[in-house]
Order: structure tokens, then sequence, then C-alpha cells
């Protein structure tokens, strides 16, 4: 998918959420709350996504919002997750992991 279709997804998305509780939300779409918890996610690392994440914190001088919002600014296309996983990121640990949903 490229930029232009993520950056609509998340648009959407954020329209969607706007008033509502967002874990109705695709896990991908929610938004990263490091305060709410300050265990690391369980879940295996994925070393190229975390590198780029990792450019886009350095870039911007902040986590992503959401997944979404790092995926659109830093990727043309990304991995789909294998059924009943979804990539997250780790606000704890500035890593992208594959979590079990």
């Amino acid at each position: 998918m490229n930029k232009l279709g993520l950056a609509i997804i998340f648009g959407l998305a954020l329209l969607c959420s706007c008033g509502k509780n967002n874990s109705a939300l695709p896990p991908a779409a929610r938004h990263i709350d490091a305060s709410s918890n300050n265990a690391p996610l369980p879940g295996t690392v994925d070393a190229p996504m975390t590198a780029l994440l990792k450019k886009f914190v350095t870039d911007k001088g902040r986590l992503p919002g959401s997944f979404l919002e790092f995926a659109g600014a830093e990727m043309d296309t990304f991995p789909r997750a294998p059924q009943g996983f979804a990539y997250q990121i780790d606000p704890t640990t500035t890593e992208v992991k594959l979590v079990r949903q």
C-alpha cells in the first residue's frame, strides 16, 4: 500500500474514533499510551521496522500516535501480520513488535 492509501486509512481511523472508546478500533489504529502500562509488550521484535521507528523518533522527536502514523511516514508498504497477530509499537522499549491478539 502506498503512503496515500495509508494516510487515508489513518484519517478514517481518526474520524471513526472521535468521541468513541478506541478499543473498538483495530490494534494497529489504536493510539499509543505509554502512561497506561510501564511493562514491555510481550511479542517478537521486528528489527527492520524497529530501525525505521527509531528514525521516526529521531526525526520527529516523539513516538508516533499509532502504528498507522508510523507506517505512513516511514514505509511505502509493510508486511501483513500473520492471522491472530498485529504489529504494535512498544513505547517502553521503542520497538515494533509482532503481538498476539
